[in-house]
């Protein structure tokens, strides 16, 4: 193909492309062709410039090495990012010309932005997720020892119970005792009066250890329904320990998925 007809079908190439491409033709001596879309105005090329005014370019360079190169430019040089690509035009073998087509990748680099400025917030969520998660571990191991002691202390507290309902009973016993020592002693007159004095002691232990248990089991009640509280409240904050693990599952999971989407637009940026 000579690059004459390049040149003639030149305007027609543009269409080819979805999206607003600039595209450049050069022979072996000049520019033959060129069309810049409205954001690559600033682009100092135009129809008829010699090849020695622009031999950096991708153009020329693809000229000379007679075959096809690709170059990317961030917005420094005409105030977008673009991608040129340099296709060499053979004529009977030899290189007679290159057609350029720049694309702008101003859309790619905003994917790409956007994806690795959501990758980095998802990367700092997760890691506070997994510190409310480590603490949230913590507070669920924590709970379980509370329900473990909070159940001992009441078994602790039922044997209290336990051994006072004993204690009563002796004392209920004993008193009995003591009333029918003192009635064995009034029998006896003067010479029970010895024993008289001692079954009066033993009615009044009697009576001294029943007020104590009974003050015993107060305080023992009056623990027992602290620890049961106690025990209500454990339940409870292992119910929202529990609840609050299952959301944050819930949430790591929605990170990876956001993350996993954040990834694929920095891949669909890198991609033209």
């Amino acid at each position: 193909m000579n690059i004459e007809t390049c040149t003639e079908i030149a305007p027609y190439l543009k269409d080819w492309y979805e999206q607003e491409v600039s595209l450049i033709i050069i022979d072996r001596e000049k520019v033959l062709y060129i069309h810049k879309i409205k954001e690559m105005e600033k682009m100092p090329i135009s129809a008829g410039m010699p090849l020695e005014q622009i031999e950096k370019t991708i153009s020329v360079k693809a000229l000379r090495a007679g075959k096809r190169m690709v170059a990317r430019q961030d917005k420094t040089a005409f105030g977008i990012p673009y991608i040129a690509a340099a296709n060499p035009v053979f004529d009977n073998g030899e290189v007679v010309g290159v057609i350029t087509i720049v694309i702008s990748t101003q859309n790619n680099d905003l994917l790409i932005n956007t994806g690795e400025e959501i990758l980095a917030s998802m990367e700092e969520i997760s890691a506070s997720m997994d510190c409310l998660s480590k603490a949230g571990q913590q507070l669920a191991a924590t709970s379980s020892i509370m329900d473990a002691d909070a159940s001992q202390a009441k078994k602790d507290l039922d044997r209290i119970t336990g051994i006072t309902t004993a204690i009563k009973q002796i004392s209920v016993q004993s008193n009995i005792l003591g009333i029918n020592a003192s009635i064995e002693a009034a029998r006896a007159g003067q010479v029970g009066s010895g024993f008289a004095v001692v079954a009066g002691e033993v009615r009044k232990l009697a009576e001294g250890t029943k007020d104590s248990v009974v003050n015993i089991e107060a305080s023992v009640q009056a623990v027992l329904a602290s620890v049961s509280t106690m025990l209500e409240a454990v339940v409870q904050l292992a119910e929202v320990t529990e609840t609050q693990a299952a959301g944050l599952r819930e949430v790591q999971g929605a990170i990876q998925q956001v993350t996993q989407a954040a990834g694929q637009l920095v891949e669909m940026g890198k991609v033209l």
